[in-house]
């Protein structure tokens, strides 16, 4: 069953889990539920309750069953201080999971663009793609991150990847209307002239997506 310690981490309780990481001998748990605990104590608890739990045999580098570690669901998370503690401990930043999906892009994909130099700074590779063909830059892009953008940016991502449906981050970003990420790529160099699976262009995307107010920035 579940330990004393593991709910005290679920439910917040750091002091608590503190106190009982002072009494046990080792935490004797399979790693799914190391991955979970650590999990728990990355959002609720920080640094030193992860400190007592490495004293206590933890392994940081656990995966659970979808093949993820702690940085990889601290990346998800937006938590950039967990990510950087994390890499700073070993745990690898460009592991994906069992469907391909790496730290960066878990945080891009959960619109979260707080951790993206803390990956960055961890070695995440910067044009990794989600199954569908989608870039950290066309995940963030389109949900109009652009501080996490701009970061990828200056990290040398290649803005003209396309997914599956041929379209870039310059094209989904048109698709939602989210101009400071239009305006961002284009003056870093976005092709505006690349063709989705439609054949059509970025700013052509913007107009029959309700956006023509955009086309102004192509010009």
């Amino acid at each position: 069953g579940t330990t004393a310690l593991e709910l005290a981490v679920q439910v917040g309780n750091c002091g608590g889990a503190t106190a009982m990481l002072g009494v046990v001998d080792t935490l004797a748990l399979a790693p799914d539920r190391q991955v979970e605990m650590g999990r728990r104590a990355v959002e609720f608890c920080g640094e030193d309750v992860l400190t007592g739990m490495v004293a206590k045999g933890m392994d940081l580098s656990s995966t659970d069953e979808k093949g993820a570690n702690l940085l990889w669901y601290a990346a998800a998370a937006g938590n950039a201080e967990g990510v950087t503690y994390l890499a700073k401990a070993g745990v690898d930043a460009r592991s994906p999971n069992v469907d391909g999906i790496t730290a960066l892009l878990a945080a891009a994909a959960a619109g979260m663009d707080g951790p993206v130099q803390a990956l960055l700074s961890a070695g995440a590779e910067v044009d990794a793609v989600t199954t569908t063909g989608n870039t950290a830059a066309i995940l963030l892009a389109g949900a109009g991150k652009v501080d996490g953008l701009a970061l990828l940016v200056a990290a040398g991502a290649d803005l003209d990847v396309q997914n599956q449906q041929g379209e870039t981050a310059l094209m989904v970003a048109a698709r939602a209307g989210q101009a400071a990420a239009v305006k961002l790529l284009i003056d870093a160099g976005a092709d505006i002239y690349l063709r989705n699976s439609r054949r059509e262009r970025a700013a052509e995307i913007a107009v029959s997506a309700g956006h023509p107010d955009l086309v102004v920035l192509f010009e």
